[in-house]
């Protein structure tokens, strides 16, 4: 009995600091998805370019050869541009119609920026009480973690494709390196 009383002592109540310290290990994990992002763009859209670029001398095969190497940048082409897609979702704003109604919120970019002035927006602040404060703040780590989720899901996409894409590349080498060798494939 006494145990339950020293714990519940103590431990202390959630408060405002506590939401603001969510919001923060959300943006970071935004920050994080934007900074992946720019990653696997660069690499899929180099791999995109390079795959461009030396389509004319790839192309230029015999045998059964002439089938799969077209076959296989087709493939790399369609992955890199997959990719490329998703990191695009991922980066694309996500606001909830919702949250957008939310005129009261003195929390929300978009709310704050439909007062006509930098006073008027004080003013709102300075008008809601502590519990309106904590409500607005909880509204704000729910929709930025339905969002922080979204983005961690379409960075996992585009992240798939870029893998398939390595294999697909490696499979291009082989087949690039087999037919430099010599080596005759038998389609049958």
């Amino acid at each position: 009995m006494e145990k339950n009383l020293e714990n519940k002592k103590n431990k202390s109540e959630p408060d405002k600091s506590d939401l603001w310290d969510i919001l923060k290990r959300y943006d970071s994990y935004i920050s994080t998805i934007n900074f992946k992002s720019g990653l696997l763009t660069t690499f899929n859209m180099g791999v995109f370019a390079g795959v461009l670029l030396k389509s004319g001398e790839l192309l230029n095969v015999t045998g059964a050869y002439i089938y799969l190497i077209p076959l296989n940048l087709i493939i790399i082409a369609t992955l890199c541009l997959l990719g490329v897609f998703f990191v695009i979702q991922s980066i694309t704003p996500r606001l909830s119609k919702e949250n957008s109604l939310s005129v009261k919120s003195v929390i929300y970019f978009g709310a704050v920026s439909e007062n006509s002035s930098s006073q008027e927006y004080a003013n709102a602040f300075n008008d809601i009480n502590e519990k309106e404060l904590t409500d607005d703040l909880s509204e704000q780590v729910y929709e930025v973690a339905k969002i922080t989720k979204s983005k961690f899901e379409l960075i996992g996409k585009a992240s798939s494709f870029t893998k398939c894409n390595l294999c697909a590349l490696f499979v291009l080498s082989v087949l690039v390196v087999g037919e430099s060798a010599g080596v005759k494939l038998c389609l049958n």
